[in-house]
């Protein structure tokens, strides 16, 4: 998982990932590098991720690296945003 607002990389899908997520509200972005409409969105999600402050978490989930996370959170599209 890639948090936005602060690049930090989560390598690993682990049991905490809601813990990751803390208590404020968040914004994930489930995702494939090979889909066109994930391409297209990535730029604005970004720039919309840039005009929040800390408020807002902002995070990307590969499904194509990440196929467990994705299965455990019923991803079933190419494109999922939790909130």
């Amino acid at each position: 998982m890639i948090f936005l607002r602060t690049l930090q990389v989560v390598l690993d899908y682990t049991q905490d990932f809601e813990q990751q997520l803390t208590n404020k509200p968040t914004v994930i972005k489930y995702f494939t590098p090979w889909c066109g409409h994930s391409q297209i969105l990535a730029p604005k999600f970004t720039l919309i991720s840039s005009e929040f402050n800390d408020d807002v978490i902002f995070a990307e989930v590969n499904c194509q690296s990440n196929e467990k996370l994705c299965k455990d959170q019923k991803v079933r599209g190419h494109i999922k945003f939790l909130q």
